[in-house]
């Protein structure tokens, strides 16, 4: 759904003022329905495609899940716990909810067969290991790696739902950075390019997006594998989108699908995995949004931010460093190499940056 903040700053982020100009406002309904009949689409083809999949699934198959649980939720006579599960169809979060709710809520992300897994990720069709990961663990380089991840496609969907539609804002891709950078990217285009300028304090209420919506309606992370007719059938209003698939394609893919999760009503490419929900998101700021040029003069905006988990906590002084550090300029490592003083990044050639798949 469209946003409308009241608590918007600046005129790019309320809806425009009625026009004076009779075309000039026809034009601006028809771009605000098409975004959002795009949108739509978009999470109508996903429902469709996994109520298909699911109705292939034919006779349900039993599988033996085999958890291994922190101490704190470990029954009494045992160092772990086995549950009878539905394969292809249940999922670690289910199995979560059958020992305690704050294991499901606390748990981002879940290792099947030690393999990083989504905990809204149907299960496989043979017996598993199951453990669950926290944002809390003495190692917390997967479930951080989830984490920024998932706020770059949370940024994402930020920026198409909360400007003004006059500004016509069209996601190009989303370069996964490593957490360390200090910032998570998104890059988008704009129709309405031209001595474009935004507030640090209509940043700032784009970030409140989050804490003042998303956290709330406790949105899961929804993943879907698809084929490629149904990526481009999904993005087929987004040009961008679909030359990163037919890029895709071209590289080949031993079983000849591709990831793409929901959110609500958001639906984007990525190879995750991603944490579980919304609910699990914590302090959140969109930092900056830098003008940038691609090496066929494709002008983009890289609009970057910085986030910590629910339960992570910080005190103020601390977060405003890291927010400020988090607006520089942030380079994915092979655009450092054709960056130049004028800035023409290497041309896009995908939504990845070195694998099929980049977020």
């Amino acid at each position: 759904m469209v946003l409308l903040h009241t608590r918007l700053l600046s005129s790019l982020l309320l809806p425009q003022r009625a026009a004076t100009n009779c075309i000039i406002l026809q034009s601006t309904l028809r771009r605000q329905l098409s975004l959002q009949d795009a949108r739509i689409q978009r999470s109508l083809v996903f429902e469709e495609e996994k109520v298909r999949q699911e109705n292939l699934l034919g006779k349900v198959e039993k599988i033996v899940v085999k958890m291994q649980l922190p101490n704190s939720y470990l029954p009494k006579n045992g160092n772990s716990v086995e549950l009878v599960m539905n394969a292809n169809m249940s999922t670690p979060h289910h199995c979560a909810m059958h020992v305690s709710r704050m294991l499901a809520d606390r748990s981002p992300l879940a290792l099947v067969n030690n393999k990083p897994w989504d905990m809204h990720r149907p299960l496989p069709s043979t017996d598993c290991n199951l453990q669950f990961l926290f944002f809390t663990d003495l190692n917390p380089h997967l479930v951080n790696k989830a984490f920024w991840r998932t706020c770059s496609f949370v940024l994402g969907y930020i920026f198409e739902t909360s400007l003004k539609k006059s500004i016509g804002v069209t996601l190009h891709s989303w370069p996964f950075v490593n957490v360390s950078s200090g910032s998570f990217i998104y890059d988008i285009a704009l129709q309405m390019n031209n001595n474009l300028t935004i507030k640090k304090a209509d940043l700032d209420v784009l970030g409140r997006v989050v804490v003042d919506d998303l956290r709330k309606k406790n949105f899961p992370f929804e993943r879907l594998e698809v084929g490629v007719d149904v990526l481009e059938e999904m993005f087929k209003n987004n040009n961008f989108k679909l030359e990163q698939i037919k890029n895709m394609a071209n590289k080949g893919d031993e079983c000849g699908t591709f990831s793409v999760y929901r959110m609500g009503d958001h639906v984007d490419i990525s190879k995750g995995p991603m944490i579980s929900s919304t609910a699990q998101l914590g302090l959140y700021s969109v930092t900056a949004m830098h003008p940038i040029q691609t090496e066929d003069n494709l002008s983009l905006y890289r609009v970057q931010g910085c986030a910590l988990p629910f339960n992570q906590r910080v005190n103020s002084w601390t977060w405003e460093t890291v927010c400020r550090t988090s607006a520089n300029l942030n380079l994915i490592p092979e655009e450092k190499k054709y960056a130049t003083r004028s800035f023409n990044l290497r041309k896009y050639v995908s939504v990845e940056n070195s694998n099929r798949l980049t977020a």
